[in-house]
């Protein structure tokens, strides 16, 4: 199967492989997350929508749910009945982490368009070891697929704009079913076809104004036309999966992208030792949550990357990888977007600066035939730079396992420093422990121990292991123990 590759990618193609099967391994170990029962829900209503042949509706009106394109549910639903002796939400999260890797794929063959052989392993490094990503990347059932399709547009634009001026059927196959898997996870899909339409734009700049080929400039304006069409097919392939939108596909995705950008949740908010609304943050709420999350070795990739732009070689993927990860930014802040939950709302755009910044880091690191003579000085000290970058959030992951998504990086003093000014585990994913442990404490207890829980209520009992000594009593402090969901 390898046959046909480099020696390079061949140890790409090993190493991604290895990283699926740990991935795919640890994801037992997570926990429940607040929004997964109700996922669940939802999947299971959208695969009652198609197998009664679209009769049963109740998938269209769940929750605020029928907001959002039914694609992971369905699938973690269709794996679960493939693999009924599994418990279901242990299938959930292999199914999650399955999203997780295939954005990280996608991210590494982004870095390979954008740069050198060398930038996908920078990629993957830069991705794999920054905890918030691999953390969500095992139970977020919202956010993680959306950056896998997300991630997949980009890579697939970009090189519709490389292949200038005669893109490929199967390039241009790609963006379309990027697109219109990303709207079936979140309507936020749509924003990959105004990128589109900048490829597009990059398309005429280059016939009319660089005046590379100007005879090209009518075939150009046919293709745009093409592409027009393409879109309009993105929109209705993007409701697929999705019944509520299935009425109107080709405005109800606009319809809950408006209504979703400013829903409230009606909770609480800690940022920077305060408590705020939803929609009332402060305007550098995402900005600073990136930059307290984002481990190091991310932001020196990224601040190195902007040499990268100077150089005309490539620069204008970089460039539009760039205005993707930026973009949703500053849209959240000019439109006053509802944001909780630290920046999960935002993981989609963590591929991308990962491969920007692993970008850097191959302008940064000398090529591997210097690490002898004159420049060897300079190879140990950047190679080594990037290990001590790298080692930071990689030790935190391991000692923090499975609880990767709390990460605070040094800027923020780490996760005490961020403790009482910022959210940490807002999602309950520590119930498990939490429950496991207590579980083996009541092992062999005379009667049984009974506890209660304060925050996500409702995930305590689906952690519990078959034939315990625990009683749940639910959002009570009267039993033996309480546990309290330190948001």
């Amino acid at each position: 199967m390898l046959g046909s590759y480099s020696p390079v990618d061949r140890w790409l193609v090993v190493a991604l492989l290895g990283l699926g099967v740990w991935m795919a391994l640890a994801s037992f170990d997570f926990g429940v997350t607040w929004d997964e029962p109700v996922q669940q829900q939802y999947g299971e209503l959208v695969f009652k929508y198609f197998r009664s042949g679209f009769q049963d509706t109740s998938a269209l009106g769940f929750s605020n749910l029928h907001l959002y394109g039914g694609l992971f549910d369905l699938a973690c639903v269709l794996a679960q009945k493939a693999l009924p002796s599994v418990d279901k939400y242990d299938v959930r999260h292999l199914v999650n982490a399955a999203f997780g890797w295939l954005g990280i794929v996608f991210a590494c063959r982004l870095g390979r368009l954008m740069s050198s052989p060398r930038a996908p392993f920078l990629t993957l490094l830069t991705l794999a070891s920054w905890p918030t990503f691999f953390g969500h990347s095992m139970n977020n059932p919202k956010d993680i697929p959306f950056a896998a399709f997300y991630t997949a547009g980009l890579f697939y634009l970009c090189r519709l704009f490389r292949e200038y001026p005669a893109p490929s059927w199967r390039t241009l196959a790609g963006v379309l079913a990027a697109i219109a898997l990303a709207i079936n996870v979140r309507a936020g899909g749509i924003v990959l076809l105004v990128y589109l339409a900048l490829v597009l734009g990059g398309y005429l700049f280059k016939a009319r104004v660089l005046g590379q080929d100007r005879r090209r400039a009518p075939s150009i304006l046919a293709l745009g036309g093409a592409l027009v069409s393409m879109s309009i097919l993105a929109l209705v392939l993007g409701t697929a999966a999705w019944p509520w939108a299935q009425r109107q596909p080709l405005l109800r995705p606009l319809e809950a992208l408006a209504r979703l950008t400013h829903f409230d949740s009606g909770s609480k908010v800690l940022f920077d030792g305060q408590m705020y609304s939803p929609g009332a943050l402060p305007w550098d709420y995402a900005p600073r949550w990136l930059l307290l999350t984002t481990p190091l070795l991310v932001l020196a990739g990224l601040a190195c990357s902007f040499w990268r732009l100077r150089q005309r070689d490539r620069r204008a993927t970089l460039a539009l990888v760039y205005f993707a990860a930026a973009f949703p930014v500053f849209f959240v802040i000019s439109t006053g977007s509802a944001l909780y939950d630290g920046v999960r709302h935002l993981l989609f755009i963590f591929p991308a600066l990962a491969t920007c910044a692993a970008v850097g880091l191959d302008t940064l690191l000398p090529r591997s035939g210097s690490f002898r003579g004159a420049r060897a000085p300079r190879f140990w000290a950047a190679y080594g730079l990037v290990a001590i970058l790298a080692y930071e959030p990689l030790a935190f992951s391991i000692r923090n396992h499975p609880n990767q998504y709390t990460y605070f990086n040094p800027i923020a003093g780490g996760t005490r420093g961020a403790f009482t000014h910022y959210e940490r585990d807002y999602w309950g994913n520590c119930y498990k422990q939490a429950v496991r442990w207590l579980a083996k404490q009541a092992a062999g207890q005379p009667r049984p121990v009974e506890f209660g829980a304060q925050g996500a209520e409702h995930l305590p009992p689906l952690e519990l292991p078959p034939n315990s000594n625990l009683v749940y009593l639910g959002a009570s402090w009267e039993g033996h123990v309480a546990i309290r969901l330190m948001r």
